[in-house]
């Protein structure tokens, strides 16, 4: 069985929210979105010498 079929016959499910944070779409510069919550939209932050 190759890893690829495997990984697909795997149940992956989105790792809990113990802290009790709501997911959201976006989040503000600065702030941390959950351990294992990848927000649909990022605002861009450069940093500039």
């Amino acid at each position: 069985m190759s890893s690829q079929s495997a990984a697909k016959k795997a149940d992956h499910k989105p790792a809990s929210n113990l802290s009790g944070q709501v997911k959201k779409d976006l989040y503000e510069v600065g702030e941390i979105p959950p351990l294992g919550h990848v927000p649909k939209n990022m605002y861009a932050w450069a940093i500039r010498e």
